[in-house]
């Protein structure tokens, strides 16, 4: 489903820009679940149909209503797209999140199952809530990246895969290609406008040619720092400014 044209479509123009999946392993429809009092084992009971909110004073009580599904975090990929699969028209709660720069906290539900967020999840810092009277509350991710390859790709990082809990060889490999495709598409680009410009006999200019050589020396000296020099340091955290850039430094 993710992948078909039509659906890719309807995102891109939601977010106002067009889209691909991202296709990395684990980012692609992934699913978020709110444990309740019988915890994983409850998982497992719920049916095909989606369960109705449960009346306030009915609500079960479980140990993990103090905290959050998933705390507040922001994406290892440029832009996600957050499904809820859930009932919510009587839930109270569980909506996903969004803190702004000024501090606000603006919560988005949606109006019914099927709806979703759209947002630029590696700038926008943002966490799911609980809800309290759900019987579940189920949300499903999918992951993209600009189809634009001259667009910043800086959010499609590593910042929130670790060892303990990923393939990171697996990892790495689709990282790299993923980066290596963006700058083989980017030289495509850049041969189509010389030869276009060779056709046209115009000349090649320092100051159109040097800024592009750059901007691609910082996207792959970004790539291999992502590789090497993330963990453990900067693992879940904002790179702090001048990091990468001192990592330039012998270029």
């Amino acid at each position: 489903m993710w992948y078909h044209p039509a659906v890719t479509e309807c995102i891109s123009k939601a977010f106002g820009l067009p889209l691909k999946v991202l296709g990395r392993n684990g980012e692609v429809g992934y699913v978020n679940i709110q444990l309740g009092p019988d915890g994983v084992d409850g998982v497992y009971k719920l049916g095909e149909v989606p369960s109705a909110p449960l009346q306030v004073e009915t609500a079960p009580t479980s140990q993990d209503d103090a905290s959050m599904i998933d705390s507040w975090h922001r994406d290892s990929t440029q832009v996600v797209v957050v499904v809820m699969l859930s009932d919510t028209s009587m839930m109270i709660g569980g909506e996903t999140a969004i803190r702004t720069g000024d501090g606000r906290i603006l919560k988005a539900r949606g109006g019914k199952m099927g709806s979703a967020v759209v947002m630029q999840g590696c700038r926008v810092q943002h966490a799911a809530l609980r809800s309290s009277n759900a019987a579940e509350r189920i949300s499903m991710v999918t992951s993209y990246a600009f189809a634009d390859p001259d667009l910043d790709d800086s959010g499609t990082s590593l910042r929130s895969m670790t060892p303990e809990k990923h393939d990171i060889k697996f990892i790495h490999q689709h990282f790299l290609l993923h980066k290596l495709e963006r700058l083989r598409a980017r030289i495509d680009k850049a041969v189509e406008k010389v030869k276009e410009g060779n056709a046209n006999d115009e000349e090649v200019k320092r100051d159109d040619v040097e800024p592009w050589v750059e901007e691609q020396i910082m996207f792959l000296k970004q790539t291999s720092w992502e590789l090497f020099e993330r963990y453990p340091k900067y693992f879940a955290k904002d790179v702090p400014e001048g990091i990468v850039q001192s990592y330039l430094t012998h270029v």
